[in-house]
């Protein structure tokens, strides 16, 4: 029994990790990870493999790919779903990493890939990435150990497969969790996040019966909002010396993602439904269930609370930590837009507003009435780039002129100008295929 038992954990450890770390962050944290690990890992690998038996992660092809238009509570809605006994989903935006990385290693095996992935994705986004600010390392390594112990010896070609990347994560990361779940095939929940066509496409060439939720807001709120973050985030990109960055764009930035975001990806709109922030906020209960009708899942009491592996998924608004549904939070807000941005928005996207149940005024419901808006107000610029203009002209125009950097100073005074003429271009490309009904909005849950 001795020498067997000996045996079992020579074979346990034998997962073979090659990798040198040499230049790359991402290997040498791995690697390291990974060996000051294996003590704990040990510990835990009895009840990884007890665990195991309940799943069958080659047959998990059950999946749904969560996205966002703008800021419209994709996280909030992912935090539904925590601790739903048939669905498996990585925490905040940790999966929304899965293809890229799966793409720059090709020269990793599937288990180094698997003991990787953590750090790769940490290193993209260190605040919403990091698997194991949720998920202890030594549990999620146990998980793969578990599954190398019963999938190691299969072929390279099967275990190599993006597909089988894709499931075996899933289950790691439930092995590490410990919970039980409902069926041996539960439904993989992955935030795309990011509307892109490609991602799409690679999603369901691995899984055909993929579906695709999107979070959707009122447009007027969902670019107000998002201009907002991306303010944030250029400022942040810039390290406290935005005159040393390439020129803030968050006006553009705002408008044209919003535009390219709110319509389904191609060829998959029968698979596609839009979720509404407000609905979260206002009717979780009603949604909810109509969610998890359309994705095939039971309504569990689990799908009323905002978690993390069973932790309050806890978010500040206005300064306030807040939890869950937030009724103050839907209301409709346009600090940043003129009247004549609004109706801008109203005219262009008339047909969001109506498809997704927000008021819009009644006036602009004849295409003609539209038209006639838009092709007057598209020569005026938005109060989005006046703030954008006055942003870049304040933070890095004048402090580049007081260092002598001309050249970056006056290109800083032109930029808003090439911006207006990208946004004016942009609206006349929507305004088209959005008449000519090219463009049509998500279908509403």
């Amino acid at each position: 029994m001795a020498a067997n038992a000996d045996a079992l954990r020579e074979a346990t450890f034998a997962i073979p990790v090659g990798f040198e770390p040499a230049s790359d962050p991402v290997l040498a944290d791995a690697k390291h990870a990974w060996h000051a690990a294996q003590e704990a890992v040990e510990a835990l690998l009895p009840a990884k493999r007890e665990l195991l038996r309940h799943f069958d992660p080659p047959g998990m092809t059950r999946a749904a790919a969560l996205c966002h238009c703008s800021r419209s509570g994709s996280l909030l809605l992912a935090s539904y779903f925590d601790g739903h006994p048939d669905v498996v989903t990585l925490p905040l935006l940790c999966g929304e990493h899965i293809y890229r990385f799966h793409a720059r290693y090709p020269q990793l095996s599937a288990w180094e890939r698997l003991i990787v992935f953590p750090s790769f994705a940490a290193h993209t986004n260190p605040v919403e990435g990091d698997l194991f600010q949720m998920l202890g390392r030594a549990d999620y390594y146990a998980g793969v150990q578990a599954l190398y112990e019963r999938y190691g010896t299969e072929e390279a070609a099967w275990l190599d497969s993006r597909r089988r990347f894709f499931q075996f994560l899933h289950a790691a990361f439930a092995l590490g969790t410990g919970a039980v779940p409902a069926t041996p095939r539960p439904l993989m929940l992955y935030a795309q996040h990011w509307v892109d066509a490609d991602l799409a496409q690679r999603f369901v060439e691995d899984f055909p019966d993929a579906q695709f939720v999107h979070t959707i807001r009122d447009p007027i709120t969902a670019i107000d909002s998002w201009f907002d973050r991306q303010t944030q985030l250029y400022l942040g990109e810039a390290g406290g010396r935005p005159e040393h960055a390439p020129y803030l764009n968050p006006a553009a930035s705002a408008v044209l993602s919003f535009l390219a975001w709110d319509h389904p990806h191609r060829g998959l709109e029968a698979r596609s439904r839009a979720v509404r922030f407000e609905d979260m906020h206002l009717a979780p209960d009603a949604l909810m269930r109509r969610l998890a009708a359309w994705l095939k899942i039971a309504d569990d009491p689990c799908l009323r609370q905002s978690t993390w592996l069973g932790k309050p998924y806890v978010v500040e608004v206005g300064g306030v930590p807040w939890c869950g549904p937030n009724p103050a939070n839907a209301a409709r807000r346009s600090r940043n837009l003129t009247a004549a941005d609004r109706l801008v928005l109203f005219a262009l996207l008339n047909e969001n507003f109506r498809t997704w149940s927000y008021p819009s005024p009644r006036f602009l419901r004849p295409v003609w009435v539209r038209l006639a808006l838009l092709a007057v107000l598209c020569w005026v610029p938005l109060g989005l780039e006046i703030k954008n203009a006055r942003l870049v002209l304040e933070r890095q125009a004048r402090p580049a002129l007081r260092e002598r950097r001309f050249a970056y100073a006056c290109g800083a005074l032109l930029f808003p100008l090439r911006r207006r003429a990208r946004i004016m271009a942009g609206l006349a490309l929507d305004t088209l295929l959005r008449v000519t009904r090219r463009r049509l909005p998500l279908e509403r849950l």
